[in-house]
């Protein structure tokens, strides 16, 4: 295998023509598709010595052949890489061909070729160097042809720059530029793409040509890749996850293509109403082993219509699916949209496309947005006094109905594409209890601790603070859907007699009104003073504790029961400690977490420096489940300090939660609350469940106006009959 000469080689290496190869592009799959980094070209040299006579000699062995064999790689015996080519003898069928007709007494051959015979023979060389580009069904076209000639053998070496010339500085030019695709022309299968029933459209070339016309892909040789880039209307263009080599693109089908495409389209944001659609848009990104961000113009007759894309869009089956409401009464109608992957869709247009009866009551408003999650906020029903009891009704939204037909798309023969995307609420007239449920808890705690140390070998001061500022509401209204009495009933408290126990639903906001992290640091600022290293100063925080409550779904499905006990006179239980309104979540997903995360940093002495070990402690989420205990375990933070164990401590001994129960007066026909509000301001000197420091020494000193606590708690559960009645009566 001949090595290339060093002329040759600089072609390659300094050609201005030769783009580069960015080492990014070949490990990014939206630009290399396998294509060759190396790619095949066909080489051959004729080396031919005219006669006068009109025959001929031809061969390396010849003068011209022993001239040629000095510089030009010799392919006869296998492939030869020249820079970043390879080299092929014919007759391997590659899709560039390059030759070289090297001819000593040129100018007798051509006249007596051309019909002048008797040309005088003489020994003049001419070079003619073609270059050949395999065109559509395997015929080979000639793109570059260039002759050179010197008057006698004695100056065949003029003639080796031009030729070297024409393999390398003329070859890259051509490759990086004529030879590359420029024009396409494509049609898709279909216009459409229901993104919940994909059925993806093929892309078809018909036609793609370079500079010098039609071109087709090779048999076996994958030169090129391509990456269909889709342009949306309103502005981005989003590339293809992989290119395809120019076999695959030839026939494209784009299944693969299209639901990550939809990803982008599909993205839940204002403006959801309108149906995306984007145009295919072909880029070049590699050609002959160099790597291109280069876009294919259109040729002839250019398929310029664009997909659509139909986003999901599902209105939630409303939950429960028949509301019981009284009369008269006002609830929200809670309808969820959702779109790609379930994700909410918020700023929908919503509109009531079918309404209650005018004796039922009335919906308002007719036509609103959804929310950030994706709800249909302020949408209520309002029933009339008088609704009959056990009426039933329906309320019926549709999304998107308002939507001008200029932003629908179209369909394969170009009209618009509605949407008909639309849920139903049942509603009924039954006066059972319909309650509404608050629940609110907040706590505010500053604590400081300021002790200064003052001795010989230290100067230093220990700074010990504590900060909390959380709040949370948690509110629902539920209808009562069942009511349901167990005569002889018992239980594990002992209890024996008579269970009546309503029965509902209920979908609680919850709420984060101010939310910080609790905060607890201990931060030591000072110096030692060593006897053979003088002053070391030092300033760390030697301990950290930050919770952190996380919200993670604004709202939390629930059961929720009124359960009202009547004792057997013989029962050793007559006051049951569960009476009351309780609730728990439908499903035990974490809504609401806290997660603390905690750090120490010791400090040692390592000769003359000051060395620091840090150690974090694993960081360990917690779940609050959300049931009427909900307050005990959010309170829970104030670890009964403080003078708060005054509040707290009852609350949490009292059997089964039972201060956590709403209870339901027929008297006075209402609940009970809990209210429970609490301040304290403690100082240096005074003393409390966790806050004891001890006196003042010689040496360590607390700083009267740095050391303190103040606090605040404040917490409250309040149940209210909104409509319907309870009856404790057996027989009613």
């Amino acid at each position: 295998m001949l090595r290339p000469s060093a002329a040759l080689a600089a072609f390659f290496f300094l050609s201005p023509f030769l783009p580069l190869r960015p080492p990014l592009h070949a490990q990014d799959p939206r630009f290399e598709c396998g294509a060759e980094d190396h790619p095949r070209v066909g080489f051959a040299v004729h080396y031919t010595k005219w006669l006068p006579d009109g025959h001929w000699e031809e061969g390396p062995e010849t003068a011209v052949g022993r001239w040629g064999r000095s510089f030009l790689p010799d392919v006869s015996g296998g492939p030869v890489l020249w820079e970043y080519i390879f080299l092929l003898e014919p007759p391997a069928q590659q899709y560039l061909l390059v030759q070289v007709f090297v001819e000593e007494n040129f100018t007798q051959a051509r006249a007596s070729m051309a019909g002048f015979p008797g040309f005088p023979a003489g020994d003049d060389v001419g070079v003619t160097v073609e270059i050949s580009r395999m065109g559509p069904g395997g015929v080979y076209r000639v793109v570059r042809q260039q002759n050179f000639w010197v008057p006698t053998l004695a100056r065949i070496e003029e003639l080796k720059a031009p030729v070297l010339n024409e393999l390398g500085h003329e070859f890259v030019r051509l490759a990086a530029g004529p030879l590359l695709p420029k024009r396409l022309t494509y049609h898709l299968m279909s216009h459409v793409y229901d993104v919940e029933e994909p059925l993806a459209p093929f892309f078809f070339v018909e036609r793609m040509e370079d500079d010098f016309g039609p071109m087709e892909p090779h048999a076996s040789q994958r030169l090129f890749c391509f990456n269909l880039r889709f342009r949306y209307e309103d502005g981005p263009e989003e590339p293809s996850p992989r290119a395809v080599h120019e076999k695959e693109f030839w026939h494209y089908d784009l299944e693969p293509v299209l639901p990550e495409q939809a990803q982008t389209a599909c993205e839940p944001k204002e403006g959801y109403c309108r149906r995306p659609v984007a145009r295919p848009v072909p880029y070049l990104t590699k050609a002959f082993g160099i790597y291109y961000d280069q876009q294919l113009e259109g040729a002839g007759a250019y398929d310029d219509r664009p997909i659509t894309f139909l986003c999901p869009l599902s209105i939630e089956p409303p939950e429960p699916d028949t509301l019981l409401v009284g009369a008269p009464d006002e609830v929200p109608l809670r309808f969820r949209l959702k779109g790609l992957d379930g994700a909410p869709l918020p700023g929908v247009d919503l509109e009531v496309v079918g309404t209650v009866s005018g004796d039922f009551g009335q919906v308002s408003p007719g036509r609103l947005r959804t929310n950030t999650f994706g709800e249909s906020e302020g949408l209520r029903l309002s029933t009339r006094e008088n609704a009959p009891e056990g009426k039933v009704d329906g309320v019926v939204v549709a999304a998107c109905r308002n939507t001008p037909s200029s932003e629908l798309g179209r369909d394969e023969n170009g009209q618009p594409i509605p949407w008909k995307d639309e849920a139903e609420q049942i509603v009924k007239i039954q006066n059972l209890p319909v309650v509404e449920v608050v629940i609110q808890a907040s706590h505010r705690l500053e604590r400081s601790e300021d002790l200064r140390i003052e001795r010989r070998e230290q100067v230093s001061q220990k700074l010990t603070r504590a900060e909390a500022d959380q709040s949370v509401e948690l509110r629902f209204r539920v209808p009562f859907r069942e009511r349901e009495v167990k005569r002889g009933y018992r239980d594990g408290s002992g209890f024996r007699g008579t269970l009546i126990e309503y029965r509902g639903y209920a979908a609680a906001d919850l709420r984060l009104k101010s939310l910080e992290p609790f905060v607890e640091t201990v931060r030591e600022t000072g110096h030692y003073q060593d006897a053979d290293c003088g002053r070391l100063p030092f300033d760390f925080e030697s301990w950290s504790n930050r919770t952190a409550l996380r919200l993670l779904l604004p709202r939390v499905d629930l059961v929720v029961l009124y359960q009202h006990y009547l004792p057997d006179p013989g029962s050793p239980v007559q006051n049951h400690p569960r009476e009351g309104l309780s609730f728990v979540q439908r499903l035990p997903a974490p809504v609401l977490t806290f997660t603390p995360r905690s750090t120490s940093v010791d400090m040692e002495q390592d000769g003359c420096r000051l060395e620091y070990v840090t150690l974090r402690a694993p960081a360990m989420t917690v779940p609050i489940p959300v049931s009427e205990a909900f307050l005990n375990l959010f309170v829970g933070t104030l670890d009964d300090c403080y003078g708060f164990e005054a509040v707290t401590v009852p609350l949490k001994e009292e059997q089964n939660g039972a201060a956590f129960l709403r209870k339901w007066d027929p008297v006075t026909r209402k609940f009970d609350a809990l209210e429970r509000t609490m301040e304290v301001r403690l100082t240096r000197n005074q003393t409390a469940e966790c806050w004891s420091l001890p006196e003042d020494s010689r040496d360590e000193r607390y700083v009267p106006e740095n050391t303190f606590v103040r606090a605040r708690l404040s917490f409250s559960s309040r149940a209210e009959l909104v409509s319907g009645r309870f009856s404790f009566l057996v027989d009613r």
